[in-house]
């Protein structure tokens, strides 16, 4: 080693945060070293302006007695023009400076990276197999741990379901809300221990942090890294913890034979929050001339929101493309699942400020910021990682809670009925008549019907301190079809955002007086119109009122359905099981909207 590594090798100090992987079985020495170099080799040939500071590679590093590891060290400079510069004349543009290393400390058959500005890296990373994070967990939990903080995502495949969500507290186990945890994936976590040390896990991309710790040498990080490791080998059994109301993570090799994807929804709301931490452009690279045409292309596609793509097999087992956005498409292996693109989506990359560029697909690849969901509805895929849902059986059973036989609803075959310019009321084989005669057998102090172009519900009922907002549906007969739920739970979900700036006084005035089209069935069905909004605004502020949303549908037999989650419950096969799962999926995210907005949530249906 020349005089001038050395001084780097031992003078660098860093804080004891790194990623954590480890080497196949059958990965030899000579391998393990000529991947640190190509990795190195890789970072210069990615990295504008690369000037070589100090570079070290399989050095010997003796830590606490005889314990020993293999140490390499990239320390360079590179300059890049800053985003806000890009558009100026080459005669203006300045570059700024970075600073940037890459120290892989190698410990058994353990690779602990540590690294900063060092584009490339990720082709040596995907060589290597990530630590779980679950066991990462483990291995930094003690007997005296406190959870203090948690960031989730949603199990739910729901393009408008609450995504992401964070909580923090002193001890979550004793404060965090408990209800749906089982279909939530853990994405961070922040653990403190007696002694003050907290340390924060990345599951997603098996990274540590010790939070707040002092700046240590190479052979510091290499005891710290020799603890975690520690760790792994022997983690706590993470059932004995507030974890064990999660999903569970489950190993992908041991189950992915026997799973069909039929669901992709790639997480736009992380994926612009990696973007704007990381400070990437997106571009598009013209086939023809390799031209870049920048523009508002982020907000294009932000425009969409979060979409859930329903997924077809186009290889089997192996590839499966999504249905209406087919340059999309996800392949399945032993070691996991990868986004794949075509066609112009191919061309589609996001630009670092050190003018490297990556392809969209890859850098999702690279952030795990998609799920896919599985006809086998307990299973989801995220971060590299394939999630059961710990609760599934109690889910089914809470899902089939919600449902409510009206006998009544037997006799619909329409949703409205054949109304005519005299009638007074909706026509007996209508939802709308079954949901009137319900509510009013119910003593419901006000009930008006609402569907009248710009409607927050068809009705919205009072009963005691219950504010029901019913949305119906009808198609005239019974079956277990999925895309039937899909219209009304849409608008169903869509309307819980309009409720919360309901203006009711505006309301009451389209209301006053009014009849039902040409009709002369009264908007106002019963109740005073001029109590209504006092009586609304006492619910909406009284601690013990309620808010609820309420489907009326003639499409669902509760006993079919319970039928159908009771084999769904023994994996029993059965025609209809792939139209049940979406089905599942479907009002999972309906049940999982209302909690979120703090409404409850019920369904009229045929017994």
């Amino acid at each position: 080693m020349a005089a001038n590594d050395l001084v780097f090798f031992e003078g660098i100090v860093l804080n004891e945060g790194a990623y954590f992987y480890s080497y196949a079985e059958d990965c030899d020495e000579a391998k393990k070293e000529h991947d640190v170099k190509n990795c190195f080799t890789n970072i210069k040939n990615r990295t504008s302006d690369f000037v070589k500071i100090s570079s070290t590679i399989w050095k010997n590093v003796n830590y606490d007695g005889e314990k020993q590891a293999f140490c390499s060290l990239l320390l360079f400079s590179s300059k890049a023009v800053p985003s806000f510069m890009q558009d100026l004349d080459d005669d203006y543009k300045k570059k700024e400076c970075h600073i940037g290393y890459v120290l892989i400390i190698e410990i058994e058959n353990y690779v602990i990276i540590f690294s900063r500005y060092a584009n490339g890296i990720n082709e040596f990373k995907n060589k290597l197999k990530p630590i779980n994070g679950s066991v990462l967990t483990g291995a930094m939990l003690r007997a005296d741990s406190l959870f203090t903080q948690l960031r989730l995502g949603s199990m739910s495949l729901n393009p408008n379901a609450l995504r992401n969500r964070s909580f923090e507290s002193n001890d979550l186990n004793q404060s965090m809300p408990l209800f749906g945890l089982g279909q939530s994936v853990v994405k961070t976590t922040r653990i403190k221990q007696s002694n003050a040390d907290t340390a924060t896990i990345t599951l997603s991309t098996s990274r540590v942090a010790k939070f707040g710790s002092s700046k240590r040498n190479i052979s510091e990080l290499c005891m710290w890294a020799d603890m975690v490791i520690t760790g792994i080998k022997n983690p706590v059994d993470l059932s004995t913890t507030m974890l064990n109301n999660f999903s569970r993570p489950i190993k992908w090799q041991d189950e992915y034979v026997n799973l069909k994807p039929i669901y992709l929804l790639v997480d736009i709301h992380e994926l612009t929050n990696i973007i704007a931490e990381q400070q990437v452009e997106l571009i598009y690279l013209q086939a023809k001339d390799n031209e870049e045409e920048t523009g508002d292309l982020l907000n294009k596609i932000l425009a969409k929101h979060c979409e859930c793509f329903d997924l077809q097999e186009i290889e089997a087992h192996t590839q499966y493309s999504c249905k209406s956005f087919t340059s999309l498409s996800i392949k399945v292996s032993k070691n996991g699942i990868k986004l794949d693109c075509s066609g112009r989506l191919n061309n589609l990359f996001l630009r670092y400020p050190s003018g490297e560029k990556v392809r969209m697909t890859t850098f999702i690849n690279s952030h795990k910021c998609f799920y896919v969901g599985f006809e086998n509805v307990k299973y989801i895929y995220y971060g590299a990682q394939l999630h059961e849902d710990s609760n599934m059986k109690e889910n089914l059973d809470s899902i089939l809670s919600i449902f409510e036989p009206v006998k009544s609803m037997g006799r619909v075959n329409t949703e409205k009925g054949k109304i005519k310019a005299g009638s007074t009321s909706f026509d007996e084989d209508s939802v709308f008549r079954v949901v009137e005669d319900f509510y009013i057998q119910k003593q419901a102090s006000f009930l008006i019907c609402d569907d009248m172009g710009n409607e927050c519900a068809d009705h919205i009922a009072i009963c005691g301190e219950t504010l029901s907002f019913i949305h119906s549906k009808a198609y005239g007969k019974t079956s277990l079809s999925a895309s039937n739920f899909q219209v009304v739970i849409g608008q169903a979900i869509k309307n819980i955002g309009n409720l919360r700036n309901l203006n009711v006084s505006n309301k009451i005035e389209t209301w006053r007086d009014k009849k039902y089209g040409q009709t002369e069935i009264p908007i106002c069905r019963k109740g005073d119109i001029n109590e209504f909004e006092s009586e609304y605004n006492k619910i909406s502020k009284s601690p013990n009122g309620i808010k609820e949303v309420c489907l009326a549908i003639d499409f669902i037999s509760l006993k079919s359905l319970s039928s159908a989650f009771n084999k769904i419950k023994n994996d029993e096969s059965f025609k209809q099981k792939n139209s049940v799962a979406q089905m599942i999926w479907l009002l999972s995210a309906f049940i999982s909207a209302c909690k979120d907005a703090d409404m409850h949530c019920k369904i009229l249906c045929k017994e």
